[in-house]
C-alpha cells in the first residue's frame, strides 16, 4: 500500500518519540547517580520524547476538528516551544472536553514537579555545563535537582518499613568497613557518610518507581492520543478517502497500557516493543 506524505511524516515523528521515550525509560531504569552520563543521558530523552509526543497529540487533534488540516508550522513551533509544562496544561483541558479526565496531574504534585524540571531540562537546563563553561553562570545543576526528586519519589514509594531496612543496612556497612565523618554528597554539600550510602542506595531501590512516576505521566496522553487518532480516522471515512492520513498512532506507544507492577521490574525497554516498520 502507498502511504500519503503526511501519513509518512507523522508515523515517522511517532517512531521518533516513541524511541526516545524508550531509550529514557531503559536510562532511567538502569541510571546510576554516581555515573552522571546514565543520568543526562535519560533525562535528554525523556523530554525530547515527552515534547514530541505531545506535540504528535496536539497535530493529530487538530487535524481531528480541522478537516484533517495540519496547523501551521508558525502554530506548531511558537505555540508551546519547548514548553512541557504549557503544552501538557493544553492538552489536560483539551482532554477534560472531551471526557477524559482522569489521570492528569496538578501544580504542587510530585508528578507535576517532575514534568516541570523535565520542561526546564529541555529548555535550560540541558546546556548546564556549556553555560557554566562559556557564561560562568548556569542556573541550578539538573543532577542535584533530579536527584532530590528522586529521593522525593523514594519516599513515597517506599514505606517507612523498608526505609528503615535500608538505613539499618547503610549504618552496618559503615561500620564494617569503618566509613565515618563526611563526605561530599549528590546534593552538593557535605554530608554524613552514612547517610549518602543510605540515599545511594535507596535511589538504586526505587530506579523502577521512577520508571512509573514518568509513565503515569504519560497515560493520560496515550488516551487522548488514542481518542484524537480515533476521531481522526472517522472524518477520513467521512470523507470516503482511499488513502488513511492519520497512522494509528496509539499502536506506536503501547507502554501507555502497562502496569504498575510491570513498570517497576523491567530494565530493558528498547526491546520490548518492535518500533520498526517502513512507510
Amino acid at each position: 500500500m502507498i502511504f500519503s506524505h503526511r501519513f509518512r511524516m507523522m508515523a515517522q515523528e511517532g517512531h521518533l518519540a516513541s524511541n526516545a521515550l524508550l531509550t529514557g525509560l531503559e536510562g532511567l531504569a538502569k541510571s546510576d547517580h554516581y555515573q552522571p552520563g546514565t543520568i543526562y543521558t535519560s533525562l535528554f530523552n525523556l523530554s525530547i520524547g515527552l515534547e514530541r509526543l505531545m506535540k504528535i497529540i496536539f497535530v493529530t487533534y487538530h487535524m481531528a476538528t480541522n478537516d484533517l488540516n495540519t496547523p501551521s508550522n508558525n502554530t506548531l513551533r511558537n505555540k508551546f516551544r519547548h514548553s512541557l509544562v504549557n503544552i501538557y496544561d493544553h492538552l489536560r483541558i483539551v482532554g477534560e472536553d472531551n471526557g477524559i479526565k482522569d489521570g492528569w496531574y496538578e501544580e504542587a504534585s510530585l508528578h507535576y514537579d517532575a514534568l516541570n524540571f523535565l520542561s526546564i531540562f529541555a529548555d535550560k537546563s540541558r546546556y548546564h555545563n556549556l553555560d557554566l563553561l562559556s557564561k560562568g553562570i548556569g542556573g541550578s545543576d539538573p543532577l542535584i535537582t533530579w536527584y532530590g526528586l528522586h529521593l522525593r519519589i523514594a519516599d513515597e514509594s517506599l514505606s517507612y518499613q523498608r526505609r528503615a531496612a535500608i538505613n539499618e543496612q547503610a549504618i552496618a556497612y559503615c561500620d564494617r568497613s569503618n566509613m565515618h565523618g563526611f563526605a561530599m554528597g549528590m546534593r552538593g554539600e557535605y554530608e554524613l557518610i552514612v547517610d549518602i550510602v543510605y540515599q545511594l542506595e535507596l535511589t538504586k531501590r526505587t530506579r523502577g518507581h521512577c520508571v512509573w512516576t514518568i509513565l503515569q505521566i504519560i497515560k493520560p496522553l496515550y488516551r487522548l492520543l488514542c481518542w484524537a487518532c480515533s476521531q481522526a480516522h472517522q472524518v477520513e471515512i467521512a470523507k470516503g478517502l482511499q488513502e488513511p492520513v492519520v497512522p494509528h498512532l496509539d499502536e506506536i506507544f503501547p507502554y501507555g497500557l502497562i502496569t504498575r507492577g510491570d513498570a517497576i521490574r523491567r530494565k530493558a525497554w528498547t526491546t520490548l516493543f518492535f518500533m520498526g516498520g517502513h512507510y
